[in-house]
C-alpha cells in the first residue's frame, strides 16, 4: 500500500512560487527580511522539502499572490482531483469506453494507495454517474451501497460540513438506495459555503434540488418544500442560475397546490412555466426543465386521482 505523501504530488509548488519570485524580481533578502529562511526556501522549490502552512501564508504574502492562485495549483497537482477531472471530461463527452477506462484507472490508483474520505467521496461519484450513465459499466448497486454507508458512517459522527459531503448527498440523491434522511441534508446544506462550489458540483446540486422537490411531492412534505426554497434563494444570491430559479418557481406552484388541495390549477401552472421557458433556455437546458416538468405532473396525478 502506497502512502499518499510518498507520491510527491505537491513537490512542483515549490517550483511554481520560485517561477513567480523570478517573474516579479523579488530578491531572497526580502524572504530572509519576513522571518523565512533562504536556504528551505530552495529546499521546498527543489522538492527537498515541504512547505509548512504558515511560511506559504508569508510567501502569498511576499510575492502579493492569492492563496486562491496557490491552491489552484495545487490542485493540478493532485492524483485524486486529476482523475476526478478526466473521468468527468469522459463521461460529458459521452465517451462510454474511454469514462469505463478512466474509472477502472481510479479503481487501481485507490486500491493501490492509503485511504483517504476524499478518494472515498471520487470513488461514489464515479459509481452513481456511471451507473445512472452507462448500466452496462459492471458496476453493482451493491457495490455502490457499500461505498454509500461508509460514506454516512463518516458523516454522522461530523460536526463540520464540506462542499464534498453536499455531493454526496446530492448523488445519495439520485439512487435513493439507502434510506434519505431529508433532516441531515438540511444540517449539512446549511452549514456548507455554497459559493465556493465548482461546475461539476453545481451541476449535481441542481439535480439533488431536483430530487428534493419531487421527495417532498411524493411524500406531500411541505415543510421540506419551504426549506427547498429557503435553499434555491441562497443559492441563487450567489450563482445567478436560471434554472434554479426555475425549480423554485415550480416547487412553489407545488406548495400552493398541497396547501390548498388543487391540483388543476398547478397543471396550469406548469404549462404556462414550461411555455415560458422555451423562450428563456437553450435547448439542452429546456430538454432538462421539461423533464422535471412531466416528473412533477405525474406524481401531482398520483396524488390527484
Amino acid at each position: 500500500m502506497v502512502k499518499q505523501n510518498e507520491l510527491k504530488e505537491y513537490r512542483n509548488i515549490g517550483e511554481y512560487l520560485n517561477i513567480v519570485r523570478i517573474g516579479k524580481h523579488i530578491p531572497y533578502r526580502i524572504f530572509e527580511e519576513n522571518g523565512l529562511s533562504v536556504k528551505t526556501f530552495q529546499r521546498v522549490v527543489n522538492g527537498e522539502a515541504d512547505i509548512r502552512l504558515s511560511d506559504l501564508s508569508i510567501i502569498c504574502e511576499i510575492l502579493s499572490l492569492s492563496p486562491i492562485e496557490v491552491n489552484l495549483e495545487a490542485e493540478k497537482s493532485s492524483l485524486t482531483v486529476a482523475y476526478r477531472k478526466r473521468f468527468m471530461e469522459k463521461l460529458n463527452q459521452g465517451d462510454t469506453q474511454e469514462t469505463r477506462i478512466e474509472f477502472q484507472r481510479y479503481i487501481e490508483y485507490y486500491n493501490r494507495t492509503s485511504f483517504t474520505l476524499g478518494k472515498l467521496s471520487v470513488l461514489y461519484m464515479m459509481q452513481v454517474l456511471s451507473y445512472t450513465n452507462d448500466h452496462d459499466c459492471g458496476i453493482d448497486l451493491g457495490d455502490i451501497s457499500v461505498t454509500e454507508i461508509k460514506i454516512i458512517k463518516n458523516l454522522k459522527k461530523s460536526e463540520i460540513y464540506t462542499i464534498f459531503d453536499l455531493e454526496f448527498l446530492a448523488l445519495q440523491s439520485i439512487l435513493a438506495i439507502n434510506k434519505i434522511d431529508h433532516d441531515f441534508i438540511l444540517k449539512v446544506i446549511k452549514n456548507v459555503n455554497i459559493e465556493k462550489i465548482g461546475l461539476e458540483t453545481k451541476l449535481i446540486l441542481e439535480m439533488f434540488l431536483e430530487n428534493l422537490l419531487l421527495g417532498a411531492l411524493d411524500n406531500q412534505n411541505i415543510r421540506l418544500l419551504l426549506e427547498v426554497e429557503e435553499i434555491i434563494i441562497n443559492f441563487e444570491g450567489l450563482q445567478s442560475d436560471l434554472y434554479v430559479s426555475i425549480i423554485k418557481k415550480i416547487g412553489k406552484s407545488v406548495r400552493n397546490a398541497l396547501f390548498k388541495k388543487n391540483f388543476e390549477t398547478l397543471f396550469d401552472e406548469l404549462k404556462r412555466i414550461r411555455k415560458a421557458s422555451e423562450f428563456l433556455f437553450s435547448d439542452a437546458i429546456l430538454e432538462r426543465i421539461i423533464n422535471l416538468l412531466e416528473r412533477v405532473e405525474y406524481l401531482c396525478t398520483k396524488l390527484n386521482v
